[in-house]
């Protein structure tokens, strides 16, 4: 079995929302995720696309989407995709996003989702030359 475990958290709650996409509750380093119906697109390794994600969550006790309506500013998301076996979890990958944009409607809340900013830059930032950093040769 192969399930995901998401976590959604924000700066300015102590809450976090721990849910995975199995038919009953996981206990994951001392953590339970309740079961819940959505949706997880990881994102790809292509180089040159954007490292975007896609989450879409079932919408049917608005319980999540009034969470994420009274945020003024992204929450973080951690999805974990897992291997479980009886009782054990091995972990497959384990990003953390940020929510870019949402889309919440009666039934489903979409959101589209981004690696950390700094995980998108390049490296280094700045050109090196000798001019400009004296320690490098050429």
């Amino acid at each position: 079995m192969f399930p995901v475990l998401i976590e959604i958290e924000h700066e300015a709650t102590e809450y976090v929302l721990r849910i995975c996409n199995n038919s009953e509750a996981l206990t994951y380093d001392g953590d339970e995720y309740a079961p819940y119906p959505f949706r997880f697109e990881f994102h790809t390794n292509e180089a040159g696309a954007p490292a975007t994600a896609r989450i879409t969550i079932s919408n049917v006790t608005q319980e999540i989407a009034a969470a994420l309506q009274g945020l003024t500013t992204p929450p973080v998301i951690r999805a974990r995709a897992m291997y479980y076996e009886g009782e054990t979890f091995e972990p497959i990958m384990a990003p953390e996003y940020t929510l870019r944009s949402i889309s919440i409607d009666a039934h489903t809340i979409s959101g589209v989702l981004s690696l950390d900013e700094w995980a998108e830059n390049d490296f280094p930032g700045d050109d090196l030359s000798p001019m400009t950093c004296p320690g490098i040769h050429v």
